[in-house]
Formats: structure tokens, sequence, C-alpha cells
């Protein structure tokens, strides 16, 4: 179990979230913003910080008493509830910010929002379907049909299909967090899935999350070790390697991420707010669910598991920029360190394995790289040789 400790670190890291949320909260609630663009960039904000604040309150974790005001205050104002009711599709977009409100304005828009569900058809990812499911049940109105189209969802979704997450693209990791933060409920259900299925998600979101890691893409890593959190994968020292940068980085201040905020003036505090906030939030998630979960402790050699994640990260980077000889490479160095030092081979044996894949496609759709059948047997290779020098 979490040590005493551990504990007061985390939560110290959840006071520092809050209160930088709470300095910058005024930019959270657009009552006077006129520019359609940042009034859509901060209502989206908005609808996050209310699942933040619901979710905090959901596991017993006090928040400024202000940042709750505020939120509840803005949920209530004629601007919000005009953009959440003028449509169907608006009310299904918005129906976070009916979390941050009380009594019987709560209840009325629950009603609303059931009412919409079942009248609405409308195509969206099966992510977003379960997010509308997760919505329901926590405005309490979960119904029937709420759970047939849940397991349609479910079956869609990047969970039942978890080697997806390997795609390049970004928008594959983002489905699968999203499937799991709602499917689960934040981690307050354990989901049915299969061992083969259980395997394949750890490899997946692991060399997903080496990935963001060796990018310093601190958002997609966060949301990964949430996600992996939140499917009931064993904590282990990579998961540790991440909270242990979330809680260093509420220190020192959080590089500006990925994320751009062009609607506001460069260098303005709008600015500074938009590029971080995403960010903000989602520690603060990871933080929260590392209370809830009761994680244990891992014995951490830090530096040998940030090296070996920044390798398979960068591996799987380079196969994916077309440069599989780098990625034999680093992984092949990973093979010769001391065993001391040397990850286990459940972290290098999906990628190998996956690079193998990789290349053998190219070699039956691309004529014009023969090497590749060369590098998918070096990439089982080493596979199997990194699994036996690990035996």
């Amino acid at each position: 179990m979490i040590t005493a400790a551990s504990c007061s670190v985390v939560e110290t890291g959840l006071a520092s979230a809050d209160a930088w949320l709470t300095a910058y909260a005024d930019l959270f609630v657009p009552f006077e913003e006129h520019d359609p663009a940042r009034f859509d960039f901060r209502l989206k904000a908005f609808a996050e910080l209310c699942l933040y604040l619901h979710l905090a309150k959901e596991i017993g974790v006090a928040v400024t008493p202000s940042l709750q005001r505020s939120a509840a205050t803005f949920a209530a104002s004629k601007t919000f509830l005009t953009r959440a009711l003028r449509s169907p599709s608006d009310t299904l977009a918005h129906a976070f910010g009916f979390l941050a409100l009380e009594g019987d304005l709560r209840q009325a828009l629950a009603r609303h929002h059931k009412s919409v569900r079942d009248a609405c058809n409308d195509e969206t990812e099966p992510y977003e379907q379960l997010a509308r499911v997760w919505i329901a049940e926590a405005l309490g109105t979960y119904g029937s049909r709420d759970g047939a189209r849940e397991a349609d969802a479910l079956a869609l979704s990047a969970l039942a299909r978890p080697d997806s997450g390997l795609s390049p693209s970004p928008h594959a990791a983002y489905c699968l967090t999203h499937s799991a933060f709602f499917a689960t409920r934040f981690g307050r259900r354990r989901l049915d899935l299969a061992d083969d299925r259980m395997q394949m998600l750890a490899a997946t979101t692991l060399i997903a999350l080496c990935r963001a890691f060796a990018a310093r893409d601190y958002d997609a890593a966060f949301e990964l070790v949430l996600a992996r959190m939140c499917v009931g994968i064993a904590y282990g020292p990579q998961d540790a390697v991440i909270v242990e940068s979330c809680l260093a980085l509420l220190d020192t201040g959080f590089p500006v991420p990925p994320l751009t905020a062009g609607v506001f003036a460069t260098g303005s505090r709008e600015a500074e707010w938009g590029c971080r906030y995403h960010t903000m939030i989602v520690a603060g998630l990871l933080l929260l669910q590392r209370l809830a979960e009761h994680a244990p402790d891992t014995p951490l050699a830090r530096d040998a598991t940030a090296l070996a994640m920044d390798a398979i990260g960068s591996a799987y980077t380079a196969a994916a920029k077309g440069d599989p000889a780098t990625a034999i490479c680093l992984l092949s160095r990973l093979g010769e360190l001391p065993p001391s030092e040397r990850p286990p081979a459940a972290w290098i044996a999906p990628l190998a394995n996956y690079l193998g894949s990789l290349f053998r496609t190219l070699t039956a759709t691309n004529t014009d790289m023969p090497g590749c059948a060369e590098l998918a047997g070096e990439s089982h290779a080493i596979a199997a040789e990194f699994d036996q020098a690990n035996g």
C-alpha cells in the first residue's frame, strides 16, 4: 500500500495542482469572452475542469472552495445554459458542465440530458459514446438503453483491439486512453477483459508510454499511466518514473507542452494558461487516481528505468519515421547493458515483435524496400534473445 510518506507527497502534489487551477480560475469561466474562438477554447477547458472537480469529490479529496464555486456559478449562468441547451448536439457536448451543479437545476438538466440521449442517434466515436454513458451515470440517469449503448461502444472501442494504440497517429493513443477512462469510470469499475487482451493492452500502453516519455510529452504520458491504472495494469517502475516526473514538474513548473493556444496573444497570461491547463488537469487526475488506487510502492532505479524508456520510445519513433536501422540499433544496445541495468523482456519483446511485423508488412507492400525481410528477422531475434537473457 502507499506509505504515509508517499501519500503525503502525492497530496502535496495535488495541493500544487489545485493552487494553480485556482490561480487561473477566471480563465476557465468565459463570462466576458466575446471572441468566438477564444470562447470555444475556454468552454472546452471549463468542461475538463468540471470533470476534475467531480472526480476529486467522488474520491473524497477537497479542492479550494472558490474553485468549486466559480465552476458552479458559470454552469448555472445564462451564458453557459444558452449554449448548452440550444440544440441536442450542444446538450450532449457540454454535459460535463452539468456535473458542477447541485440541487434542482442539476436534476432538471440531467433529465433533459437523458431525453436527448434517448432521442439522438448522431454518429460519434466509441470513446465519445462511452463518455456519454459515464456522464449519464454521474448524473444519476443511467438506464437500460445506456447499458446497451455502452456494450456496443465497448465492443468497437480501442480496448477491443489494443494493438491499434501502436499506430503512429496520436489520435490512436487518445482513443485508447479515453476509452479506458470512461469505460472503467476512471478506475471505479474493472473491465472483464480476457488475459490475452490485458497482456496486449499492457504491452501497447507501455510502448506508447515510452514513446511519450522519450518525446517529453508529459500530457500524453500522464494520460497513459492514468489509463493503465484505470484498467488494472500492475503499477510498475515505468509508471513510477512518470508519477515522479509529474511531482517534480509540479514543483519546478511544467515546460510548455506540445499544445498550442494560438487564439491568445503570444506571451500573455491567457496564452500561458492555454498551453498548460490541460497538462495540469491531467496531472491532477493522475495523482487523484494514485490516491484512490493505493498502488503499491515500487523499488525504483530511476536512471536505468528512464534510460530504457527513452531507448524504447526513440526506437518506436525511428521506425515510425522510416528509419528501421536506428530502431534496431537502439534495441540491440539495450540487450548489451549489464544485467542490473537491462529492462525486462516484457518491455522489449512487444516492440521488437511489433517492428518485425511492421517490416514484414513493408516487404509485402513495397518492393523498393527489400531489406525489410532481414530487419523483420532481426527484430524477432532480438525479442527472443532478450527474453532468453532475462530468463
